[in-house]
Formats: C-alpha cells, structure tokens, sequence
C-alpha cells in the first residue's frame, strides 16, 4: 500500500482487502484476480486505485486488451496491478505495478511468478471481460482452476464504510452547490449547451473528475430518458420542459442527481406532470429502511405511474421508455441493488442509492428528479440538499 494516501483510505483498503482474502479462502481459492476496464472500473478501482486508460483500441500484435486492467490478490501475498499502459488516472493504491500491452500474456506470466499458475483463482470480471481475452487467458494458464465470483467484490463494495459515506457526503454537497447556480441561470434564450457547459465548469472548478452534464429540452428531447447529443445547440423557449444531470466523481467516488424544471412558467399539464414525479420520489423515498426490497421500491413508484395513468411513460416494467426508479452508487455508477422490478436484494444501512423517477413521452415532454440516498438503521437520510420544486 502506498504510504501517500490518506490515512483513513489506508485503513478502509485494509480493510476491503483483508476481507477480500478470506471470502477467497472460504470458496476454497489460493487468490482474487479482478478485471476491469475503461468504462467499467469499479471492482478495479475499489481495490487497486486503477482507472485504466486509453480504451478502444483493437487487439492486433501484441495489443491484446488495451483499456483493461487486472489486479491479482493472493490471499497469503502482496497484491499485483497488470496495467496495459502507463496512461491511467490518479495513484494506484498498490506499490508492485506491471505493464504490458498484452494483458492475458501479464497475467499469465505474474501469476506463473507467484506461483499461483496451477492453483484455485476467483475470477471478478466474467461480465467485463471479451471473449477473445477470455480464451487468450484461459491458453496462458491451462492449469488454473477458474471459480467465477463477481458477486464477491460488488457485495462488500454496496455497503459502504464511514471512509467512503463521508467521500459521498462531500460529493453530494458540491453537487448542491452546483444546481443552485444551474437553477439561477435557466431562462429563455440560453441553449442547452450553455447550461451543460456551466454544470461542467462549476463542477471543475470545485475539484470534480470526469463531470459530466446533460440538458434536453422541448418536448421531443425532454421526452426522452436520454437524449443524443447529451446537450444541443437548440435554443430554450419560454414554456419548454426540461432536466438536467449533474454527474461526475469526487475523491473517487461519483455524484449524480438530476433536476426538472420549465422555463418560464409551467402550464396546468407540466405541473401535473412534474408534481406526480416528485410524488414518486418522495414516496419511494419514503418506503426505504432495512429489509426492503429492491423490487419493492420499484414497485412503489410503479403504483403512483398507473394510478395517474402514466405506466407507459414510465419504466419498461411498465411500458414506458425508462430503465428503473434508481440504483446504488460508490466508485461506480449504476452500481447493485438495481431498483427494478426483477432485483430480489434486501436494502441494508450503509448502501448508497439514487432514487430517480421519470416520466417520458407525454405530450409536454418529460422530467427526472434524483436525490442521492443514504440507508440508515432506521430508514433513509437524504444526502441531497437541493430544492426539488424548480418550477412555478
């Protein structure tokens, strides 16, 4: 472990590690190798400080999975990062860094190192990896005894230690901030560039990696969960719906909530619009504490949709356009319990959510409004301050 981070990170690190290792041992494995990649980090960031870089490319030659990254934990030796560049973001929590193009071929040969290339491994990654990485892995170590085990990290990381609460809690305040100057600049004539430019620039400024902003508009692009381009050059009308998502990472860990709003004044069918959304919020907010469901929550605000008659602007379940009512975050966005019908996990104090209910492809447009969400032993504490009501 590197001796320059944080004392607190230090000991949460520890921590993950230590129990890392003895849920390897009591599946019967000699270690943990975790595969991440570009857009997919977060078991690899969450043990190993390692955002890989420079994704895209094809595998031609020697360039055999460049974007990805593994990290190979023993349970009784130091851990291993395989990176394949020297291009990545930040200091990796771990000292022994190895570097090569080809990532099966620096797999095989670190674990053959360690002598671990004929033992048990837990493998975390099967949902990351591509199946020509895969197979290139599986001819560098015939002898290794693969024991799938993506559950194990994504586990320990949905509920959160007191080291990561307080990164979310400080990341969850800078994005109130944020919407407070977003809120004050909306107006007619403004294009959805200029305030997903400000979003972006605000959230720079206070010290936000990867920031990232959406503005729709109009009832075409308002109407859609997501839109293409995120934000466009369309100029903003007086009586036009809209949402924004205000996202990005502090110390590691990611923000994202989203706010509706009109410009100008809202007409009788926005207001309904936007007051039955923030219904479904407040109430499936309101259903959280331990024990509950995932599907439950899903089903909450499910209920309000259909008792208004909105099932099909809704979620899938439903028939309409979105995905879910919201889901978990830490290092990784859209991290599990999915809120969704189908997702049987039980909440537990210290998970993180984002509760975001939306309503789409009405004749008026469409509208989101998130809140980040702490479950606590006795319900919910609401870790975002912002104003919800932004319209008039």
């Amino acid at each position: 472990m590197r001796s320059e981070l944080p004392e607190a990170l230090q000991q949460d690190l520890a921590r993950r590690w230590r129990v890392c290792r003895s849920l390897s041992a009591e599946r019967g494995c000699d270690g943990l190798l975790v595969v991440g990649r570009t857009d997919r980090p977060g078991d690899l960031y969450y043990l190993a400080g390692h955002r890989p870089g420079m994704g895209g490319h094809v595998s031609r030659g020697r360039i055999r999975g460049r974007g990805f990254g593994a990290l190979f934990l023993p349970v009784d030796a130091p851990l291993v990062l395989m990176t394949t560049t020297a291009f990545f973001e930040g200091i990796p929590f771990v000292q022994d860094v190895r570097t090569d193009s080809d990532l099966p071929q620096l797999i095989g040969d670190t674990l053959h190192s360690l002598h671990a290339d004929g033992g048990t491994i837990a493998l975390v990654g099967e949902d990351v990896l591509t199946l020509l990485l895969h197979r290139e892995l599986l001819q560098h170590l015939p002898r290794v005894r693969w024991v799938p085990a993506d559950d194990l990290v994504m586990n320990l990381r949905s509920q959160k230690s007191p080291y990561e609460i307080a990164c979310l809690r400080r990341g969850a305040a800078i994005a109130d901030q944020v919407g407070e100057k977003v809120r004050a600049l909306i107006k007619p004539g403004l294009t959805e560039l200029d305030i997903s430019a400000c979003i972006v620039e605000e959230l720079t400024h206070m010290g936000v990696t990867r920031a990232l902003a959406t503005c729709q508009s109009g009832v075409q692009r308002s109407g859609e969960p997501i839109a293409y381009p995120l934000a466009s050059s369309r100029v903003i009308e007086a009586g036009d719906m809209l949402h924004m998502e205000i996202n990005g990472a502090y110390d590691g860990y990611l923000i994202d909530i989203c706010r509706s709003t009109v410009a100008g004044r809202a007409n009788r069918e926005q207001r309904r619009l936007l007051g039955v959304a923030l219904e479904m919020l407040e109430t499936t907010i309101g259903a959280i504490r331990p024990g509950v469901r995932a599907a439950e929550l899903g089903a909450v605000a499910g209920r309000i949709a259909q008792r208004e008659g909105l099932g099909r602007s809704f979620t899938l379940e439903y028939g309409g356009p979105g995905t879910y009512v919201g889901h978990a975050i830490g290092v990784g966005v859209d991290e599990p319990p999915v809120l969704g019908l189908d997702d049987p996990t039980p909440l537990a104090a210290g998970m993180v959510l984002t509760i975001e209910p939306g309503l789409y492809r009405t004749p008026v447009g469409g509208c989101r409004i998130e809140d980040e969400i702490l479950v606590t032993g006795e319900g919910a504490e609401v870790l975002t301050a912002l104003e919800r009501v932004w319209w008039g």
